[in-house]
C-alpha cells in the first residue's frame, strides 16, 4: 500500500493494519524525513557562431541527465560539449545525493556565419597594381599582407611581384568570421626591342620594325603609313624620335624608341666660269664655279679619268676632247647628280682673229707676224713658215718669237706671197697662211 503525505520534515505517522476478517493488527508508527529538492541550474544562456561548439555547465547534483541530443558529446555529464547547428534549448535533469531529482533547461543561440565574399580573380602585369574588394562582414583582415596597401580594410590596392591568393576573413558584428580567396596573377612584360632608324634623305623613307608583343603602337604618327602596325614605313620630312608601345596577349606594355634622322636632300649645280677660262700650251684650263644647295662634300669626274673633291675645282682638257663633266653632291648618306656636256674645241678653234698679213717695211707698224703672241702661246709653243715651195724660211724660239720677213729673220728679204706655218701647242697642231706684202 502506498499513500502520499503532505506534511513536513519531523513528522510521525502510525500505521494500524486491519485484515480482510475484520481483525486489527498493532499500530506502528513511523518518523517521516522530507528532503527539499536539489538547486537545478542548466547553466546561462550562451550565444555562438555556426560551426563552433560550446560547453554547457549544469550544477545543482551528483548526477545528470541531458535530454537525448544528437548535438551534445555527452548525455550523463554536468559540462558535455554542444555543437548545435542552429538555436536549441538543452534539458537537463539534476539528482542529489539524497536521490531527490530536479530538471532545468539552457538555449544555445546560434548565428549564422557573414556571406563573406571577395571580387573575383585579376590577372596584372608586373608593376602595376588592381583593387581587390571583400563584402558581407564588418572588418576584414587580409593575408598574407605582401604587397597590399592596407590589411584591415574592405578595398586594398594589390601591387604583388608574384602571383599571389589573398585570403580575407570577415567578421560581423555577432563577432562570426567567415573567410573568402581571390588570386591575383602577376604576368611579366613583353619586351620591347625596335630596330635601328638611321639617316635618310628629305623625301625618301625607312621601314621600322618592332617586336615582343601582339599588338603595336607607335606615336608620333607623323610620316607613318600605319601606326598600328609591326613594320611601318616611316618618311618624316624632319628627325623623328618615334616611341612604339608593344602589347601582349596579357594585356601587358613595354616600349622602346628609334630615332629617324632626315637630311635635307642637296641639289648639284654648276657653270663654267668663263671669264677665268684660259687657253694654253697644255690645253684649256677651266674654273667651275659650284653652286650646289643643302651639300656639305662633293665629287667631280672630268670624263678624262680625272677626279676631285674641291668645291670650285679647276681642270684643263686636251684641244679637241669631248666629254661629261659629273658633279654629285652629297649630304651624308643624300646626294644628286648632275651631268653637262663639255667640249673644249679643237687648237684651230682659238686662232680665228690672228692677223693673216703683215708688212715688213720697216715703218714700225705691221713689220713683224708673232702668231704665238696672240696665243698665250708664246713661252710654250714652236711654230715655223714655209714659203710655197715648202722650204721652211723661219723657226719660232724664245728669241726670236716673231718674224720680220727675213730667212730666219737674219738672212735675205723673202720675197711677197703667201706663206703657210704650223703651230703645236698642247698635243696638237694649227696650220694657216699669212700674206707677206711690201
Amino acid at each position: 500500500t502506498t499513500a502520499t503525505l503532505n506534511t513536513v520534515s519531523g513528522a510521525v505517522i502510525t500505521v494500524q493494519e486491519t485484515n480482510s476478517y475484520g481483525c486489527i493488527g498493532t499500530s506502528v508508527s513511523y518518523n517521516v524525513t522530507v528532503n527539499a529538492l536539489p538547486n537545478a541550474d542548466a547553466g546561462t544562456n550562451d550565444t555562438i557562431c555556426s560551426g563552433t561548439t560550446t560547453t554547457l555547465n549544469a550544477s545543482g547534483g551528483t548526477s545528470y541527465s541531458w535530454t537525448a541530443n544528437s548535438t551534445l558529446d555527452n548525455l550523463t555529464i554536468s559540462n558535455p560539449v554542444a555543437s548545435p547547428t542552429s538555436t536549441t534549448t538543452y534539458y537537463v535533469l539534476v539528482t542529489d545525493a539524497n536521490g531527490c531529482k530536479q530538471s532545468d533547461s539552457v538555449t544555445v543561440k546560434v548565428n549564422a556565419l557573414p556571406n563573406v565574399t571577395a571580387s573575383n580573380n585579376t590577372a596584372i602585369c608586373i608593376g602595376s597594381s588592381t583593387s581587390i574588394t571583400a563584402s558581407g562582414a564588418s572588418t576584414y583582415v587580409w593575408t598574407p599582407g605582401t604587397g597590399l596597401s592596407n590589411t584591415t580594410i574592405s578595398n586594398p590596392t594589390a601591387n604583388p611581384t608574384t602571383t599571389t591568393t589573398y585570403t580575407v576573413v570577415g567578421t560581423d558584428n555577432n563577432g562570426c568570421s567567415n573567410s573568402a580567396n581571390t588570386i591575383v596573377t602577376v604576368n611579366p612584360l613583353p619586351t620591347a626591342v625596335v630596330s635601328a632608324g638611321g639617316t635618310i634623305c628629305n623625301g625618301g623613307s625607312v621601314s621600322l620594325t618592332a617586336s615582343g608583343g601582339s599588338t603595336y603602337s607607335w606615336n608620333p604618327s607623323t610620316g607613318l603609313d600605319n601606326s598600328t602596325s609591326s613594320s611601318p614605313i616611316a618618311s618624316p620630312t624632319t628627325t623623328t624620335t618615334y616611341t612604339v608601345v608593344v602589347t601582349d596577349a596579357n594585356g601587358c606594355t613595354d616600349d622602346d624608341q628609334v630615332t629617324v634622322n632626315v637630311n635635307d636632300q642637296p641639289v648639284a649645280s654648276f657653270e663654267i666660269d668663263s671669264t677665268m677660262t684660259v687657253i694654253g700650251c697644255k690645253g684649256v684650263e677651266i674654273h667651275l664655279i659650284n653652286n650646289s644647295t643643302a651639300a656639305l662634300n662633293y665629287e667631280w669626274n672630268f670624263g678624262d679619268g680625272n677626279t676631285t673633291t674641291d668645291q670650285n675645282p679647276t681642270h684643263i682638257y686636251a684641244f679637241g676632247s669631248s666629254t661629261n663633266i659629273t658633279l654629285i653632291a652629297y649630304n651624308n648618306q643624300c646626294s644628286d647628280t648632275l651631268v653637262t656636256p663639255f667640249g673644249p674645241g679643237l687648237l684651230a678653234d682659238y686662232f680665228n682673229n690672228i692677223p693673216n698679213i703683215f708688212t715688213p717695211n720697216n715703218d714700225g707698224a705691221n713689220d713683224c707676224f708673232n702668231l704665238g703672241a696672240h696665243t698665250n702661246f708664246e713661252e710654250c709653243s714652236s711654230w715655223e713658215i714655209y714659203n710655197r715651195w715648202g722650204t721652211k724660211v723661219f723657226t719660232s724660239s724664245s728669241a726670236q718669237p716673231c718674224w720680220n720677213g727675213k730667212k730666219d729673220n737674219t738672212g735675205e728679204d723673202q720675197a711677197s706671197g703667201t706663206y703657210f706655218y704650223i703651230l703645236k701647242a698642247g698635243g696638237s697642231e694649227f696650220k694657216g697662211t699669212v700674206l707677206l706684202n711690201r
